[in-house]
């Protein structure tokens, strides 16, 4: 039975498992990257599609998503990761200031946009601003 050998960062050998011991350990069962060239619902990226035990990344090239459950869209990337009944995506806008995280299990879904600290910094001074103008501000 043929051996894969696992080294550490100064090329010393750690440890020599099978195939199946290291295929148990990389946890996957899909190829790691692909493109879709047609909109698809990010539904079909979070259900089975890609087994029971997902890593994955996917180029979006197409500029619209269809109804439903929305990516970002535009050209976007996603990094689809989980294991048995939960999946999660991590959508990354490619032209656009966005980063949407989701996650799906089998019996429920949620979606949010992450807020990057330079949007709540603008936000701050826009707030600072206003209270300026009325009176309230520091």
């Amino acid at each position: 039975m043929a051996k894969i050998i696992l080294k550490d960062k100064d090329g010393k050998q750690t440890e020599a498992v099978s195939k199946q011991e290291f295929d148990s350990r990389v946890n996957t069962t899909n190829a790691l990257y692909s493109n879709k060239y047609t909109p698809y619902d990010l539904h079909d990226v979070l259900s089975n599609e890609y087994g029971d035990n997902t890593l994955g990344v996917i180029n979006n090239q197409f500029g619209s998503v269809i109804g439903g459950v929305s990516l970002l869209g535009n050209f976007d990337s996603l990094l689809v990761f989980g294991g048995n009944d939960v999946r999660h995506a991590l959508d990354v806008g490619t032209f656009s200031h966005q980063v949407r995280v989701s996650t799906r299990t089998n019996s429920s879904f949620w979606q949010d946009d992450l807020v990057f600290k330079s949007d709540y910094d603008k936000l701050v001074a826009r707030v600072s601003a206003l209270e300026k103008q009325i009176g309230g501000g520091y």
